[in-house]
């Protein structure tokens, strides 16, 4: 099967719930259907601490999780580069927790999603020049990858309230940066999976993007009137509320809701100058 083209990738959803509903359970097991209709993908994420599922339930199929985690991007790019197949999480140490162990400062997950903007662009660059091999064009912001194939970067957060650039407030909705990925994750080649305990925790664009909205339990009456904003039915709020244990209802949300912009041009300092200075992707993206 071939890989998807650059442009059919269109999948940002989110998960919403309270704690211990099935959540990140739910996500992996999305992750997993949108690795398996891809051909295959770089999986990468960030999780607050080693918590993620190793393995999912049995009506789930008891499918175990390929899953490896680093302290820093640094480690998590060369895990990716020797064993491609596997989720690469990053998962870094809380120096309040563990401050005899824990020097400087942590990456982050909007260090991470810098670093997955990074590896999409030398994919589709790599790409471009696979198939121009005799071009004389080496600036990346003359190339058109639309129409490319190549295995997406599957992204995702087990608590976007970690993305600091996803902050919502009085002053300033959401960072500009952010805001941009978050337009531009099919032009990109990126899917994003979000979990997120409180929906009003971060911004309210990550719902009116979403193409599918996960929701687990929740009382929050904030919650549940945030999802009603995004476009939940009387019918699925009702549902809503008498959701228990690990149950769910999907949102499907129109797709005149969703704004589309594309892409900015991948740039030189995206690419880097050097495999020191960018994510190299392993052989297998080029095959």
């Amino acid at each position: 099967m071939a890989y998807p083209s650059v442009g059919s990738i269109d999948e940002l959803e989110c998960f919403l719930g309270q704690r211990g509903t099935g959540k990140s359970t739910h996500m992996v097991d999305r992750i997993l259907e949108c690795v398996h209709r891809a051909g295959g993908g770089y999986v990468i994420g960030h999780s607050l601490g080693q918590r993620l599922p190793e393995q999912l339930p049995k009506e789930l199929g008891g499918e175990k999780l390929p899953i490896s985690y680093y302290a820093s991007i640094t480690d998590l790019d060369k895990g990716l580069r020797r064993k491609p197949e596997r989720w690469h999480v990053l998962a870094p140490a809380n120096k309040y927790e563990f401050p005899d162990h824990v020097k400087g400062e942590a990456d982050t997950a909007d260090d991470l999603i810098k670093y997955a903007i990074r590896l999409s662009a030398l994919l589709r660059v790599r790409a471009w020049k696979r198939e121009h091999p005799f071009s004389l064009v080496r600036n990346p912001t003359k190339m058109r990858f639309e129409g490319l194939r190549i295995p997406p970067v599957v992204l995702f957060f087990d608590e976007g309230a970690a993305v600091k650039g996803a902050t919502q407030s009085k002053t300033k909705i959401d960072g500009e940066e952010f805001k941009e990925f978050l337009f531009s994750l099919r032009h990109m080649h990126i899917a994003l999976y979000w979990c997120l305990q409180d929906p009003n925790a971060r911004t309210y664009m990550m719902m009116s993007q979403a193409t599918l909205i996960h929701v687990h339990h929740t009382m929050h009456q904030y919650a549940q009137n945030a999802i009603r904003a995004a476009g939940a039915s009387d019918d699925e709020l009702d549902r809503i509320e008498a959701l228990q244990g690990y149950e769910s209802v999907t949102i499907q949300v129109s797709a005149t809701q969703r704004k589309d912009e594309p892409a900015p041009p991948v740039t030189k300092k995206q690419i880097g100058e050097s495999d020191d200075e960018t994510p190299n992707p392993p052989r297998a993206a080029e095959d």
